[in-house]
């Protein structure tokens, strides 16, 4: 049984060419007819002319050939629907964190579009910032594969549109953290009169210590102004 020096692929009786690669196939004999297959990583071929290529190249550097694996186009389908199974929020953003961004121009363009559509309106921030860094993470692997192509100018135009749609939303979700902050304040303070006498207190003071103008007595004089307001205003909470 012999096999071609070039690919590991098992060779017909007499034949003179590989039928996978194209070898010519040497008449001398080796020391032994038969040879180990040694599995050292996946190893990708143009489908058009049998070329070894890198893994992250989207055309044929022997004939130019468009490489579009069908698993990244069916891998998409699946985290489309494998995210709307997350049990949730923490999972979800795992799921998008950890998703592999595809390889061809195609399937990168299809990911762009369903980042930035999922990007916008997103109300939970651990989501929308999965989203983001892997919306990111797509965008430079386009510049790096498909600077010179001309779909990059699609993949420009989405990345620009949506980075001002994640502008606005990053807006949004820090006015809703800074408005989450403050609920939380007021809900541990005795009352809404107190809770705001207590912030002016801070400011007036932190304006006098900046000034050098702060001594011992202001905070005297702070803690009889919050007493006063918590008696006054907890007597007519009880009226």
């Amino acid at each position: 049984m012999a096999f071609c020096v070039n690919c590991g692929q098992q060779l017909g009786e007499g034949a003179k060419f590989c039928t996978n690669c194209g070898q010519t196939v040497t008449t001398h004999k080796t020391e032994s007819s038969e040879r180990k297959t040694v599995y050292d990583g996946e190893i990708h071929k143009c489908p058009n002319c049998g070329e070894i290529i890198d893994a992250f190249v989207t055309n044929c550097p022997a004939c130019d050939y468009e490489i579009r694996g069908s698993k990244a186009a069916v891998s998409l389908q699946q985290f489309y629907w494998d995210l709307h199974r997350a049990k949730n929020s923490e999972e979800k953003a795992s799921m998008i964190r950890n998703y592999p961004i595809p390889n061809s121009k195609e399937d990168i363009v299809e990911f762009m579009i369903l980042a930035s559509s999922n990007i916008s309106g997103e109300a939970d921030k651990n989501i929308f910032e999965a989203w983001v860094a892997k919306f990111e993470q797509a965008y430079q692997k386009a510049q790096i594969t498909l600077q010179n192509d001309p779909a990059f100018a699609q993949i420009e135009d989405i990345y620009e549109k949506t980075e001002k749609a994640i502008n606005k939303e990053k807006i949004s979700h820090t006015t809703a953290s800074v408005g989450n902050m403050i609920t939380t304040y007021f809900k541990f303070m005795p009352n809404p009169v107190f809770a705001v006498v207590l912030v002016l207190l801070l400011i007036f003071n932190l304006v006098r210590l900046f000034s050098g103008d702060f001594a011992g007595l202001d905070i005297i004089f702070d803690a009889i102004i919050l007493a006063a307001t918590y008696g006054i205003t907890n007597k007519k909470n009880k009226k």
